[in-house]
């Protein structure tokens, strides 16, 4: 065979016909979308269908809306602290994430937890949404484990300062000192977890 010289031309590729992927990708994108609307709208209607409309209309003539205004920014307000609390918990072995981004998933878990019919159902969204592998994920039902006992354990300290105070007659001073004492021997009992350190991050 002769060489081939620096000015003769290329051999010409044989043409490969194009798979119309984008076509494809865009109408599962539509068909996804419209799923999860569907979706949405069933469990929309599922929450409304037990609702009595008529004693509801005559609550909302009869209601002061401000302190319902109120209500709603206290209600929002405790669920930022609470996004921020996880955050808290979840950064030290290794989720890197905004703490925008940690109050954003929480408030997604408190909505699949108030339109599911289940009451961990946010918890396992949380968790799926907090990283994108297995291990990752059982790291972040960890955390997510380690706010529901701080919630648990704040109940826990506001209902032995109600017991204690009603028992022994105690003014309300009284009572914030017990609430104090037994906030830091929770604190104390928890702090031993910095003898157990984590030596890697999720993947």
């Amino acid at each position: 065979m002769p060489p081939r010289s620096d000015n003769s031309p290329l051999p010409a590729l044989p043409s490969q016909p194009v798979k119309p992927r984008l076509g494809r990708s865009l109408l599962a994108g539509r068909v996804g979308v419209a799923l999860r609307i569907a979706a949405t709208l069933g469990l929309v209607a599922f929450v409304l269908r037990g609702i009595d409309w008529p004693s509801l209309l005559t609550l909302l003539k009869s209601l002061d809306w401000r302190w319902f205004t109120v209500g709603v920014i206290t209600a929002v307000g405790i669920q930022v602290i609470a996004g921020i609390r996880w955050s808290a918990l979840a950064r030290p072995i290794g989720f890197q994430h905004s703490t925008a981004a940690f109050v954003w998933k929480f408030f997604e878990g408190v909505f699949f937890n108030l339109c599911l019919p289940s009451s961990i159902g946010g918890d396992v969204i949380k968790a799926y949404r907090l990283s994108e592998t297995t291990r990752g994920r059982l790291l972040a039902g960890c955390t997510i484990l380690a706010d529901r006992l701080a919630g648990v354990s704040a109940l826990g300290v506001l209902a032995g300062a109600a017991l204690l105070a009603i028992k022994f007659a105690l003014v309300p001073a009284a009572t914030f000192a017990v609430g104090l004492a037994l906030l830091a021997c929770i604190g104390c009992d928890s702090s031993s977890a910095n003898f157990f350190p984590i030596s890697s991050g999720p993947t």
